[in-house]
């Protein structure tokens, strides 16, 4: 995948992980029951002022269509991180962790293009980045096991 693909999925990651803080969580709600795309629009724009990379054109795009797609899916996402879990219960999860697996699984399950392989690469790059020293183990168990029970 091309370097846009990984900037506009740490973006995407960036938004995401914001939206699972609890200062967050009226917005998160009002975009999850958002059928209008101004209220994302505008809160990309908000939450892009802190983050180092600001990207323009296809990297942008990628990230936002992310961003729409794990919000149009949030509720089973989520559960089908619970689902893979293994001695774990989500609300115990770390926030990074969970952010980054909703985000991977909506790729994997709705991005055929892009390989599951890939995808599971670019979750341990991001988990490298923004985890603890245990994310990219933890991370690519429960991505492995996700492909795994979708065939």
């Amino acid at each position: 995948m091309s370097n846009n693909r990984s900037i506009g999925r740490e973006c995407a990651f960036q938004f995401l992980f914001h939206l699972q803080l609890p200062i967050f969580e009226p917005i998160k709600k009002e975009l999850l029951s958002q059928e209008d795309d101004s209220l994302l629009e505008q809160t990309y724009e908000e939450i892009l002022k802190a983050v180092p990379q600001k990207p323009e054109g296809e990297p942008r795009n990628f990230a936002i269509s992310l961003i729409k797609g794990v919000l149009d899916h949030y509720y089973s996402l989520n559960q089908l991180v619970e689902e893979n879990l293994e001695n774990w219960k989500l609300d115990r999860l770390p926030k990074v962790d969970l952010t980054i697996l909703i985000l991977s699984i909506y790729e994997m399950n709705y991005f055929k293009q892009t390989p599951y392989k890939v995808v599971i690469n670019e979750a341990i790059e991001l988990a490298k980045k923004f985890g603890s020293e245990d994310s990219t183990n933890f991370i690519n168990g429960v991505l492995d096991n996700v492909h795994k029970n979708a065939k």
